[in-house]
């Protein structure tokens, strides 16, 4: 019995407050018993309530769960104890690149990421924080929240606009002092940056073999030490996006293009629609 009127709130935000009122209380113990005529004036003023909740927000979280379904959160520095304690769990996490295409979560614009971020990833297969649950409407560490679910307020905008995380967390501080590990990430970094190999990808189809070698030279590696890192320092395969980000193979179809892996480990660089 909520009017979806005012369709700029998320709509668990607007029962929330609607039903909070004593007047929508009392509009539905006695539904039962009103006549018709009652009805519609009692609908009339439903309508009214939730015009007066849009105007009227309250100052606080009522986990409605938009934020929460509009993608992970990035890590500040602040939380860097919330992984060291393993309240937030590698295996939840994932490092995104320099260079790396990005979607706001408040917007639709994609820009190229100016640095590095360590952020809990998102459910597989859509946008909502793995850490999120759908169906309960409840985030699975909310005892332990990162700075920046903790600084949400949908209710005033402006001050979400103005708020600011303070700086990212990144893998060097994350990892400060593992040294085996820095110079792995360093190594990855030197010979798989993530601005050459977008630089690359794009060059594709006004070059030579030149970039097609550079490619996959670049896929290779990024498999290779993954598979070192796994072998060799028993670093579990679920937290491979965190220390790597995201496999190169992975990335190649924002350009329509897949990698086809052969018995003799070559590789090829093929239309995504390719049946080959």
């Amino acid at each position: 019995m909520i009017s979806t009127r005012a369709t700029d709130l998320p709509f668990e935000r607007l029962c929330y407050q609607s039903q909070a009122d004593p007047e929508y209380a009392a509009i539905v113990a006695a539904w039962p018993t009103m006549t018709s005529e009652r009805r519609v004036q009692s609908w009339q003023k439903l309508v009214s309530l939730s015009d007066r909740a849009k105007h009227e927000l309250m100052p606080t979280c009522v986990r409605c769960g938009v934020c929460c379904e509009q993608g992970g959160p990035a890590l500040a520095l602040e939380d860097i104890d919330l992984v060291r304690r393993e309240q937030i769990q590698w295996p939840a996490l994932m490092t995104v690149r320099v260079g790396e295409p990005v979607r706001s979560n408040a917007g639709s614009q994609v820009f190229l990421l100016p640095e590095e971020k360590i952020k809990i990833r998102e459910q597989p297969g859509g946008k909502a924080c793995v850490l999120y649950s759908q169906e309960t409407k409840s985030c699975s560490i909310q005892q332990a929240k990162p700075l920046e679910c903790r600084m949400q307020a949908c209710w005033d905008a402006q001050a979400m606009n103005e708020r600011s995380p303070g700086r990212a967390l990144t893998r060097q501080s994350l990892f400060a002092g593992v040294e085996p590990l820095l110079e792995l990430i360093a190594e990855h970094e030197r010979r798989c940056p993530f601005t050459e190999f977008w630089s690359a990808l794009e060059a594709l189809g006004r070059s030579n073999d030149t970039d097609v070698d550079r490619v996959l030279a670049m896929l290779a590696f990024d498999e290779h030490i993954r598979v070192f890192a796994h072998e060799r320092l028993g670093i579990p395969e679920q937290a491979m996006d965190l220390i790597f980000s995201r496999c190169l193979s992975e990335r190649v179809h924002l350009f329509g293009l897949q990698v086809k892996k052969e018995h003799d480990g070559t590789r090829t660089l093929l239309p995504l629609d390719s049946d080959r």
